[in-house]
């Protein structure tokens, strides 16, 4: 009795993660796709890198409602959820991401983005440097979090954390968390 019920587990939980995993690989082929920062090659961040993540995580621990200011859509998490969402995203400080969800787009380390943002800075056409989380899941399966840093035009660009909603088996970026835009400074 007791192997039925462990193997019933396995087979359930099996099956969530292979939904999730073919969400996630839609949901980051839609982000890398936007071309909303520019059309110019595109370059993938390898580790996420914590500083700049927690700082839209402090803006996200203060509240749970989350109202998007364009269509006043809304939404109220639990402190279980906002936990739960959280726990995720920091697990994956410095890991390496999944390779199989960025198929075709070449990878970068740190220490080769500033060189690559200064190769080519036009605001259209010039070089861009992504880093992603993937996507941390709640209700189902129906809805996520996602972080994405964008840089491009010689080291400017933007931050955000955002919920994405399932609807009719589509998703779309639904509810800001976070998200701030930002062009380096030079010094004097």
């Amino acid at each position: 009795m007791m192997n039925r019920i462990l193997f019933l587990l396995l087979i359930s939980t099996n099956g969530l993660f292979a939904q999730n995993n073919g969400d996630t690989e839609i949901l980051i082929k839609k982000i890398l796709s936007d071309s909303t920062y520019g059309k110019g090659e595109l370059r993938v961040i390898m580790e996420l890198e914590k500083d700049p993540v927690e700082d839209a995580l402090k803006e996200m621990e203060s509240s749970t409602e989350f109202v998007n200011p364009s269509d006043g859509a809304k939404i109220v998490i639990s402190k279980k959820e906002k936990k739960e969402l959280i726990r995720g995203i920091r697990s994956q400080y410095g890991k390496t991401i999944d390779g199989k969800f960025f198929n075709g787009h070449k990878w970068i380390s740190y220490k080769y983005i500033k060189p690559y943002l200064e190769q080519s800075t036009n605001r259209v056409d010039g070089n861009r440097v992504m880093m992603i989380t993937e996507p941390v899941y709640i209700r189902n399966g129906e809805i996520c979090m996602i972080y994405t840093l964008h840089l491009c035009c010689d080291f400017g660009g933007q931050a955000s954390l955002w919920f994405y909603k399932k609807e009719k088996g589509n998703w779309r970026k639904w509810i800001p968390i976070s998200q701030g835009l930002f062009k380096r400074h030079e010094s004097s």
